[in-house]
This record gives C-alpha cells, sequence and structure tokens, in this order.
C-alpha cells in the first residue's frame, strides 16, 4: 500500500510517500499553485502515478492540542480529496514539524517536503505501534 503525506499550505504542498512494507518515509517534492483546484489537479496527478491509497494531512494543532483556523481548510480539502480519488483519509499533529524540518536541512530549501516526510513517519511509527 502506497501513502502519501500532505504538508498543506495556501499555496505550496509538501510531499512524502512511502511503502506500508518498508515503512519508511522519503521526499517527494512540492507542488506550487495558484488555487485549490490546481492543488487537486496536480494531486490527482501524483496519486494515479504513484498508486497511492491513502493520503496523510498534517494538521498544525496549537500547543494546546486545539484546531488552528487553517484545520478547517485542511478537513475541507482532504474530504474532497476522498471523494474525488477513493482514497483513505489520515490526520496527525504537524506542531512543530516546520522546525524540525529547519534543522534537518539546515535551510529553507525543501522544508515542505521534509515536514511531510516527518508527518507520515510519524504516521507509520503510529501504525506499527497499534499492529497495523
Amino acid at each position: 500500500m502506497i501513502i502519501l503525506a500532505i504538508d498543506f499550505g495556501e499555496k505550496r504542498f509538501g510531499l512524502a510517500s512511502a511503502d506500508s512494507k518498508t515503512e519508511v518515509a522519503l521526499l517527494l517534492g512540492e507542488i506550487s499553485f495558484s488555487s485549490l483546484t490546481e492543488a487537486k489537479k496536480e494531486l490527482s496527478k501524483i496519486i494515479k502515478e504513484k498508486g497511492a491509497s491513502t493520503l496523510v494531512f498534517g494538521l498544525p494543532l496549537s500547543f494546546k492540542f486545539e484546531e488552528t483556523p487553517i484545520c478547517g481548510k485542511i478537513r475541507r480539502f482532504a474530504l474532497e480529496a476522498e471523494k474525488e480519488f477513493g482514497v483513505k483519509i489520515a490526520f496527525v499533529n504537524e506542531v512543530l514539524t516546520t522546525e524540525m524540518a529547519k534543522k534537518l536541512n539546515q535551510s529553507t530549501k525543501n522544508k515542505d517536503s521534509t515536514s511531510a516526510m516527518i508527518i507520515l513517519q510519524d504516521y507509520l511509527t503510529r501504525l506499527k505501534e497499534h499492529g497495523r
């Protein structure tokens, strides 16, 4: 099963992928767009190309684990993607992933895809812990 993680932004998505058998998240790159409609078209191509069956979205919760204003946009986009692409959807708390990505990269280049990789690795770890 191929899993695709998305670090959601309003102008760019960071992407990472993994095969559930290998349980290793890999950088996939970033897509830039001018509208969420355009983002869906680009994402659709990647889902088909990779054969992804699950999308994992990072949710930027507050430090009190409450949803922030962008969480609603992410959830709406994810539900639309689920219906349009026939994929499963999962959410992972992404608090501090951007900061972790910056430290891993030592630059801002690829920080969105690195954030997606961190989100996906967290998801894979949770799956393994729960025996799935």
